[in-house]
This record gives structure tokens, C-alpha cells and sequence, in this order.
């Protein structure tokens, strides 16, 4: 009877991470550098399959991220508050620039405070 059980339960376990391992199926990966000749990648930003969500890597530290597009630009949203906004975008637009945008400040008007240059793996 527990032999049963265990193994009822180690089945379920599979299932279970063979569907969450489907669903965050990465799609598209950018890796970025400081500027075009650097060989050195700063960020690595991923988006997953459905195109709704992803993470960013920097500095060996990862965030998950809402992701979206915004015309032609990539725009991952991440740091979520209480308010249900975000504290960091980072875009990419077509030509394979990046910016990085804190939104922690009270000021309105944010200006990026890094710019990348990323190229899609």
C-alpha cells in the first residue's frame, strides 16, 4: 500500500515539472555588451513561449519578468511594487540597443541610466 502510494506520488511529481518546464520554454535569448566590440556579455534577456513573460540576467542575479513588445521594441518589466507597478524596464529596440530604466525615483520624466548593445543568440 505506501509502495503505491510513493509512487503515485513520485508520477505526480513528473507531471507536474514536465508541464512547468513546457511553459517557460525560452524562445528568444539576447546577450549584451557594453558596446559592439565587446566580447564581454553585461545581461542576458530571455522571453518565454507565449510571449507574456521572461527573465533578465545580470551579474549573476535573475529577474523574472513580465515581457511585451511595444511596436517594434522588446520591453521586459520587472520588480514589482505593491502598487502593482514596476520598479525596472529594459528595452531593446530593432537596431539591438538597450536601455535600462529605474523607475524607483519620483521624478516623471525617467531617462535611462544604461545603454547596451545586444545581439539576439
Amino acid at each position: 500500500m505506501m509502495k503505491n502510494i510513493i509512487l503515485k506520488t513520485i508520477l505526480l511529481l513528473i507531471l507536474t515539472t514536465s508541464n512547468v518546464v513546457a511553459e517557460v520554454s525560452i524562445i528568444e535569448t539576447w546577450e549584451c555588451a557594453a558596446d559592439k566590440y565587446s566580447s564581454n556579455v553585461l545581461a542576458t534577456a530571455y522571453v518565454y513561449k507565449g510571449r507574456v513573460a521572461g527573465h533578465i540576467k545580470v551579474a549573476g542575479v535573475t529577474h523574472d519578468a513580465q515581457f511585451r513588445t511595444r511596436g517594434f521594441d522588446r520591453r521586459w518589466n520587472f520588480g514589482l511594487n505593491d502598487d502593482d507597478k514596476y520598479y525596472y524596464a529594459f528595452v531593446i529596440n530593432p537596431s539591438g540597443t538597450a536601455f535600462y530604466y529605474d523607475f524607483t525615483s519620483a521624478e516623471k520624466n525617467v531617462t535611462p541610466s544604461i545603454n547596451m548593445i545586444c545581439k539576439m543568440k
